[in-house]
């Protein structure tokens, strides 16, 4: 199934690595790190998270 990652670059909680690892291991879908977020990217994102995702769908 396409899958869509979405990461906060300066999350302290779960490091951006994770989803790097995610990426290698469920093969070539779409990884988006957002820049200046940390763990709540629907939240310091919003327009921008929804966005992406209603595009994905």
């Amino acid at each position: 199934m396409p899958t869509l990652i979405v990461h906060g670059r300066d999350d302290q909680v779960i490091p951006p690595s994770n989803s790097l690892r995610l990426l290698e291991l469920i093969g070539p879908e779409r990884l988006h790190v957002f820049e200046q977020c940390v763990h709540w990217t629907q939240i310091e994102h919003g327009a921008a998270f929804s966005a992406l995702v209603e595009q994905f769908l």
